[in-house]
């Protein structure tokens, strides 16, 4: 069902107001990594749930970019002249 593709991250925390603009200091919050977007949701659900009734909380998802292939350089020949 899931499969890696990079890390996923919790963040989020009790902001200023609902228009989200801003997190009070001192309340971010971040949780993970974690391995697959399931076991990220999985955490995200509790978080939700344990602030569920104060509407200036907030949080994502979000995924970091898989890690980069290096891929190997090609020898280019010597240009002869």
């Amino acid at each position: 069902m899931d499969k890696p593709c990079g890390k996923f991250w919790i963040i989020g925390g009790e902001y200023a107001d609902i228009s989200f603009g801003a997190v009070i200091a001192g309340t971010e919050s971040v949780a993970g990594p974690f391995s697959t977007y399931g076991l990220a949701l999985e955490q995200w659900r509790r978080l939700a749930e344990a602030n569920r009734g104060n509407a200036h909380h907030r949080y994502v998802i979000a995924q970091e970019p898989p890690p980069r292939r290096q891929q190997a350089v090609e020898a280019q020949p010597a240009l002869a002249w």
